[in-house]
């Protein structure tokens, strides 16, 4: 923060990149980042039903690879939830259909998961493909849902 000549305070300006958030909201509410900078500090503003900020430059590397591991997560899932999408486009099974089965079957691994839906929906590479991809996009998903309550205390409340 700077000092006006009227000694008015004034904020440090952060030029944030783009937001990138979680496509499928898996629990309701999707969670993001932003990659930000400021001269010589670096920040990651991250948020899901509220908004925290954290400087990342003075960070520990402990500190550091939590918050790399929820960017992560974030991508994962992301990634896992298009492949998923396009296995179903093929499969002619409505993508609502196969995620709510995913969510209502949460507490299982993945795996298990794949099996329940399979066994609901019948058979077919499409299928046991698309859930398998939906059931790692929502695994990723309560991952990042990990690690934004713990790096949320790195950081302050906006």
């Amino acid at each position: 923060m700077t000092l006006t000549d009227e000694n008015n305070v004034e904020a440090q300006k952060i030029n944030y990149n783009s937001k990138t958030k979680t496509l499928y909201k898996w629990n309701k509410n999707p969670y993001y980042y932003q990659s930000g900078s400021s001269k010589e500090k670096t920040y990651l503003k991250i948020g899901c039903k509220a908004n925290y900020r954290i400087r990342t430059d003075n960070l520990s590397d402990k500190k550091a690879k939590k918050c790399n591991a929820y960017k992560s997560a974030i991508k994962k899932s992301n990634s896992y939830y298009q492949k998923g999408t396009a296995y179903l486009a093929g499969s002619g099974i409505s993508l609502g259909v196969v995620a709510c089965l995913v969510t209502a079957n949460a507490v299982f691994p993945p795996s298990v998961i794949v099996s329940i839906v399979v066994a609901t929906l019948g058979g077919g590479s499409a299928l046991y493909k698309g859930a398998s991809a939906l059931a790692n996009s929502q695994e990723k998903y309560y991952d990042a849902k990990d690690y934004y309550a713990i790096i949320k205390t790195y950081g302050k409340k906006l």
